[in-house]
């Protein structure tokens, strides 16, 4: 009888090894799948479809050498209802759907808060809400956060300081004398082009930091130019970004990546890593390429929507919050419809035409629309097959006017 047990027992155990077995084999297979039919390729040729933009962006992360933040112990759960919306709303003059917009505008994943919970999220091109979403160019705002920190933490003394003043690698650079509002307001006077062409100074700098043996620092210093009028007119240049976060490296004497980790990543109760494109030293790249599930990434959108406070916590001072979000606190070039055509800019962010409503915005339709108002926030990740689309952009942005304005509401 004891060795009757003893096989049962025996083959209970194999029975259930053999299970688990098989379903991580199914799993790990259903991954080989959909990697197959979403490609990760990091030739990034333009020629791509979307199903090799969304297989790559979601795996920058096995693209590139990235530095890792590790997730809160205690993850902050936001409510969800398990559902989904769709409302109407105009595009220039004709009437659309967020629902129309979501099936033609190669969305990745798409996030909805109303202030208190999700009320909407959907995935596609078969991502899931475990997948790492892109972040490109809202990433910046998250420097300017960083920014933030230091000087609330008296790391950084004054905005109005030079860079010069923290990061000794740059003494020698043509942003030495620039101060870190310039810099913040993309403002610095170095002449700069960033037009996603392949002349344009931003390629240069990529190509430069991304290298096999490439460096942020070393290619900072490739241009070498003098400034003209800092301070007084808004130029959009992603390099700038990547000065501000050698600032914070140096001001902190904190790894970027580890600093963000400490006074944001973890605080704000994020649930799962998240990584930083680096160069081949260790340096974060900064101005681009953070990657995080959409859920960590709304508690960013969150965050600002209560003036730089999460479940009780607070992660950043209101005053910053507003100096750098508020569209009125803005010089009168980088208000709203001066900086650009339907947006003004402020420390790094986007800003609408009321004060409260602002962006972080990247290219390839990556963007985190907010309002201090009501605490709505839309997130939306895409894969885009061009680095610009000013009919989807907008769609995005009157799409979210109309739901701050109540459509929608349940």
């Amino acid at each position: 009888m004891k060795t009757t047990n003893k096989f049962f027992r025996f083959a209970f155990h194999l029975s259930i090894l053999m299970a688990v077995g098989s379903a991580a084999l199914a799993q790990h297979a259903a991954g080989d799948d959909r990697e197959r039919r979403f490609p990760i390729d990091p030739s990034f040729r333009q020629d791509f479809v979307t199903r090799q933009w969304a297989g790559t962006l979601t795996h920058l992360h096995k693209v590139f050498p990235t530095c890792q933040m590790q997730p809160s112990d205690q993850p902050m759960v936001i409510e969800k209802t398990g559902g989904t919306i769709d409302f109407r709303f105009k595009r220039l003059l004709v009437e659309t759907s967020l629902r129309a917009y979501e099936e033609s505008a190669d969305v990745l994943g798409i996030t909805i808060f109303d202030g208190r919970r999700i009320v909407h999220q959907r995935f596609f091109s078969e991502r899931n809400a475990d997948d790492l979403m892109p972040s490109f160019s809202m990433a910046k705002s998250l420097v300017s956060m960083l920014v933030g920190v230091a000087l609330d933490e008296g790391k950084i003394r004054s905005l109005d300081d030079k860079v010069s003043d923290y990061a000794p690698r740059l003494a020698q650079s043509a942003y030495r004398d620039v101060t870190l509002r310039q810099l913040l307001r993309m403002s610095s006077g170095v002449p700069y082009s960033e037009e996603y062409s392949a002349s344009d100074d931003q390629i240069r700098f990529m190509k430069a930091s991304t290298a096999a043996t490439g460096s942020v620092v070393d290619a900072i210093h490739l241009f070498k130019r003098t400034p003209r009028e800092p301070g007084s007119r808004f130029n959009y240049a992603s390099i700038e970004t990547s000065v501000l976060a050698e600032v914070v490296r140096a001001a902190t004497g904190v790894d970027t990546c580890r600093y963000f980790e400490e006074k944001v990543w973890k605080p704000i109760g994020a649930r799962a890593p998240a990584y930083w494109v680096t160069d081949s030293r260790g340096d974060v790249l900064g101005h681009t390429f953070f990657l995080a599930n959409q859920d960590d990434f709304l508690k960013l959108g969150i965050l600002l929507a209560n003036d730089g406070e999460i479940n009780g916590r607070r992660v950043l001072s209101a005053r910053y919050v507003q100096e750098a979000t508020d569209v009125t606190r803005q010089p009168a070039g980088f208000q709203f419809g001066k900086a650009a055509r339907l947006a003004g800019y402020g420390y790094q962010f986007w800003l609408g035409s009321v004060p409260g409503r602002f962006a972080m915005i990247g290219i390839r339709g990556q963007s985190m629309y907010i309002d201090q108002t009501t605490r709505k926030v839309i997130l939306v990740n895409s894969a885009w097959d061009r680095p610009l689309n000013p009919i989807y952009q907008l769609s995005l942005y009157q799409m979210f006017e109309a739901y701050v304005a109540g459509a929608g509401a349940q």
